[in-house]
C-alpha cells in the first residue's frame, strides 16, 4: 500500500461500510422496539394482512378501471380524436339587435343617396341638352351672319372691279393695299409707295395733268 491514492480509496470504502452497518443496526433496533411495543396485540399480523389485501384489491381495481395510457394520454381520448376526421363546426355568432338596426338604417341611407344622385344626374342631363341646343343655335346664327357678310363683301368687290368710270382707277388700287403703319422687319419698306398711292387717290387729276404736260 505504497500509493496514497490507493490508501485514500480504501479508507473511503471502509467508511462507507461502517456507515451502512450503522444504518442496518439502527433499523434493526427500531424494528425490535416496535415489535416489543406491539407484542400484546395478537391480531396485529391479521390486521396487517387484511389491510395489505384490501390495498392490493383497491390498487388492482383502479388499475383495471383506468384507461391504458399512450404517450401520456388515455387511449380512449386518442381514439376519439383520431376517429373524427372532420373538425367540429362552431355555430355562427348571432348579430346583436343594434347591429341589425344599424345595418338596416345604413341600407336605407344608401338607397336615399342613390335616388338623389339619379335625380341630380337627370337634371344635369336636361341642362346639358338645353345648353348644347342653344350652342348649336348660336353657331348656326353666327355662320349665317358670316355668310351674309362675305356675300356683301364679294358683291362690293365685284362691283368696284367691274366699274369703268374714269378717275377711279387709283381708288380701286388703294382698296387692295394695306395702309397699316405696323410692319415686320423682314419686309421691305413700302411707306413711300403708300404715300404716293394716297396722294393719287386724293387727287387723281394730278397724274393726268402731268401726263398731258409732258
Amino acid at each position: 500500500l505504497r500509493s496514497p491514492f490507493l490508501r485514500l480509496k480504501l479508507l473511503i470504502c471502509f467508511f462507507r461500510y461502517c456507515i451502512n452497518m450503522a444504518e442496518d443496526e439502527a433499523v434493526a433496533d427500531f424494528l425490535a422496539r416496535e415489535k416489543e411495543a406491539l407484542a400484546g396485540l395478537d391480531d396485529f399480523e391479521e390486521l396487517h394482512l387484511v389491510a395489505a389485501t384490501d390495498c392490493d384489491d383497491t390498487t388492482k381495481n383502479e388499475e383495471n378501471s383506468a384507461a391504458p395510457m399512450t404517450n401520456g394520454l388515455p387511449e380512449n381520448e386518442i381514439s376519439q380524436n383520431t376517429g373524427s376526421s372532420t373538425p367540429a363546426v362552431l355555430p355562427a355568432p348571432q348579430e346583436s339587435e343594434n347591429m341589425i338596426k344599424w345595418r338596416e338604417e345604413q341600407k336605407a341611407r344608401l338607397a336615399a343617396k342613390d335616388e338623389k344622385e339619379e335625380e341630380e344626374k337627370a337634371k344635369w342631363r336636361e341642362l346639358a341638352e338645353t345648353d348644347l341646343q342653344e350652342w348649336y343655335k348660336n353657331r348656326q346664327d353666327h355662320i349665317e351672319k358670316v355668310k351674309k357678310t362675305n356675300r356683301m363683301n364679294d358683291a362690293e368687290f365685284l362691283s368696284g372691279r367691274d366699274s369703268e368710270q374714269p378717275g377711279q382707277e387709283w381708288e380701286r388700287i388703294t382698296h387692295l393695299c394695306d395702309f397699316n403703319p405696323k410692319s415686320c422687319r423682314s419686309q421691305k419698306d413700302v411707306s413711300r409707295m403708300r404715300s404716293m398711292f394716297l396722294q393719287l387717290k386724293a387727287n387723281p387729276k394730278l397724274r393726268s395733268e402731268k401726263t398731258v404736260n409732258s
